[in-house]
């Protein structure tokens, strides 16, 4: 399998350090073991803050409300 994984920080509160991202990076990784993947990957993180995560809730979910992770 291959994995190919894009970071995106789209807020200002906090910086996305290299070990956050490897963190992050070995949590796919491991959730893609468990679930059997064998087919290259591609994921995308994007860090924003709540006003980035209402918007995009309301969005695709249609709830005008801030959440703490969205998944597609």
């Amino acid at each position: 399998m291959k994995l190919k994984i894009y970071f995106e920080n789209e807020q200002k509160k906090h910086s996305i350090k290299y070990k956050m991202q490897m963190l992050i990076r070995r949590t796919i990784l491991e959730t893609l073991d468990y679930e059997g993947m064998e087919n290259d990957v591609e994921v995308s993180v994007t860090f924003v803050d709540d006003e980035g995560i209402r918007a995009l809730n309301k969005k695709f979910r249609n709830l005008d409300k801030p959440t703490d992770v969205l998944s597609f």
